[in-house]
Order: structure tokens, then C-alpha cells, then sequence
């Protein structure tokens, strides 16, 4: 019986050391030099909706994540930022390989991927969380937070998954958050900033809220900024564009299954400068440079996966 359990133990071991050696790509563009480009996309929650929720007769979004993965090869971009739930268990090596999968045609251009985490990746194993994310993007040195530049660009990706972060982690990512704006704002060859996260401080969710910790660490000292021109999230699986105290603040999750938004003039919290109803496209957003200023297209796919189209425009200037 001993003999028995022993190979037993063993072929588990060596399963799960094959599992493990399985290739893990990488998303890193092979250090291309991301400042020749004129353009980069943003796209939120690109995980794929659960099975218990499927059976729910919810939304399947593949076809559509397929889709922008394709349309975002497509485009050429300089470099792609997700603004988290790049799968729906961040601790499943199964659905990390979904995604892979997925963003094949972003991946095969060889164009760069800059993450950050969102509350799917917390779900299960975090250490397996840690290791497929960080293996997967190594240009950001197995950071949680990090910034970096294109062009005259700031960049600044933030960790709002505050439930997830102890005292002392949650400060030190607030001090770094102040220093790196505070950087950003003494560099004279910076023109303006962008701030990223997952949680919105601001939305008319129906399923999620306004969320305070980020309104309180990250909104504040993006406020305050005079280079800041656009906050973006993702968490909520809609558009919506709020302009609060002069800065643009986008809620952009259009790669998720989607959710309704809270219609005015009943239920609504913040006013949204995006008119549309209530469901809202599936889509990404393109930002470029137009001479001092940088335009974010966001660009919209039809249900039946055929058709795009430029449904929002933004002018992002300094004040």
C-alpha cells in the first residue's frame, strides 16, 4: 500500500512538473523601443465569463475578446495597456493559457503589454497569480505598481485592490504614487500624465460603486497635478466619461462580459458625458499624438463582430 501511495505521490509531482515547464510567452515586445510609435491602446478585463455564470445564460464575451485582440494587432500599436482581470482566476494556469490563446495576434506582432492587477486576479492562488503574471510581463521587474514613459508621456499603473494590500503596502504605494507624479511634474521633457487602476473613483455602475480608497489615495494627487489629463479604469464592463474638476476620468472595461449602467435622471451618481444607453459596446481606446495634444478615439465593435467604429472622442490637454 505504501508502494502504491509513494508512485502515487510521484506521478503528481511529475505532472505537475510538466505543467509547470510548459513555455510561459512573453508579452515584453523583446524590448522594442515603444517611442517611434504615434499610437497605444488601453483595454480593460479581457477575462472571460465564468462557467457557473454561463450557465446563467449570461453574456459570453470569447467572441468578442477574440475580436479585439485582432482589431488591436490590427492597429499597430506602440504598446497595449490592460487595466486588469486579464483572466477570471488569476491563480488557474488554464485560463492564463485562455487568454494567451486570445491575445496571440498581439503577441505574434511582437507589440508590448503593460498590466495591472484587478480583483480576478486575486481570485484562487495568488502565488501562481504572481507567478504566470509576472513571468508573462518581465518589463515591469514583478512590480505592483510602476510607471514608465512614451514619447513626452508619463504612465502611471496603480494597484487598487486595496482589500488585498496590508497597512503598511497600501501607504508605500501612496508615497511612491505622490513621488512619481511629483517626478513626472519636475521633468521638463514630460507634457502630460496618465493615471491608471483598476477600481473606478467614479461610475454609474449598477453593479459596482464608486470606489473611496481610490477616490482618497489616487484621485486626490491626480487633481492636484497640473500635467494629469486622463484617469483611467477599468472594473465596470462599460464606457462612461466623466470630466470632474477639469480632468478627464474614463471607465473603460470593454473587454467584460457587460454590465448596465444606472440611467439618468433617475439613479445615476456622476454625470456621464458618453450619451449612449444603458448597455454600452464592447471596444478599446486608441490614444495618439496630435501635435501638442493627445487625442483617445474609443473604438467600438457591432454584436455581430463585423463592424467598427469611432463612438467617443477626447481631446486630452493640460490645463
Amino acid at each position: 500500500m505504501k508502494k502504491y501511495f509513494g508512485l502515487c505521490v510521484l506521478f503528481l509531482v511529475a505532472v505537475t512538473s510538466t505543467l509547470h515547464s510548459q513555455p510561459i510567452p512573453q508579452y515584453d515586445g523583446d524590448g522594442r523601443n515603444i517611442d517611434t510609435a504615434s499610437s497605444f491602446i488601453i483595454i480593460g478585463d479581457t477575462q472571460l465569463r465564468g462557467k457557473e455564470e454561463l450557465l446563467l445564460l449570461r453574456e459570453n464575451n470569447r467572441r468578442f475578446v477574440k475580436a479585439l485582440f485582432k482589431k488591436i494587432a490590427d492597429e499597430r500599436p506602440g504598446f497595449v495597456m490592460i487595466l486588469g482581470d486579464l483572466t477570471f482566476d488569476g491563480g488557474k494556469e488554464q485560463l492564463w493559457q485562455n487568454f494567451d490563446q486570445l491575445a496571440q495576434p498581439v503577441h505574434q506582432m511582437g507589440i508590448p503589454v503593460y498590466p495591472l492587477l484587478g480583483n480576478h486576479e486575486y481570485f484562487g492562488n495568488i502565488r501562481e497569480m504572481q507567478r504566470q503574471y509576472f513571468t508573462r510581463f518581465k518589463q515591469i521587474d514583478a512590480q505592483d505598481w510602476y510607471s514608465f514613459r512614451w514619447r513626452d508621456v508619463g504612465i502611471i499603473m496603480l494597484n487598487s485592490n486595496f482589500s488585498e494590500l496590508k497597512a503598511d503596502e497600501a501607504k508605500q504605494q501612496e508615497r511612491w504614487y505622490r513621488g512619481a507624479i511629483k517626478h513626472f511634474e519636475e521633468d521638463s521633457t514630460i507634457t502630460s500624465v496618465i493615471v491608471a487602476c483598476h477600481h473606478p473613483p467614479h461610475t454609474n455602475s449598477a453593479v459596482v460603486s464608486d470606489d473611496q480608497n481610490v477616490q482618497r489615495a489616487f484621485e486626490t494627487p491626480f487633481a492636484q497635478s497640473k500635467k494629469t489629463v486622463l484617469f483611467i479604469t477599468g472594473h465596470c464592463h462599460s464606457y462612461e466619461r466623466f470630466f470632474i474638476g477639469g480632468k478627464n476620468i474614463i471607465v473603460s472595461g470593454g473587454g467584460g462580459p457587460r454590465q448596465a449602467l444606472l440611467q439618468p435622471p433617475s439613479g445615476s451618481r456622476n454625470k456621464d458625458y458618453f450619451t449612449a444607453g444603458a448597455i454600452r459596446p464592447h471596444h478599446f481606446c486608441k490614444i495618439s499624438k496630435r501635435g501638442n495634444e493627445l487625442l483617445l478615439e474609443m473604438n467600438a465593435i457591432s454584436e455581430d463582430c463585423k463592424h467598427w467604429s469611432i463612438a467617443d472622442t477626447v481631446v486630452l490637454r493640460t490645463q
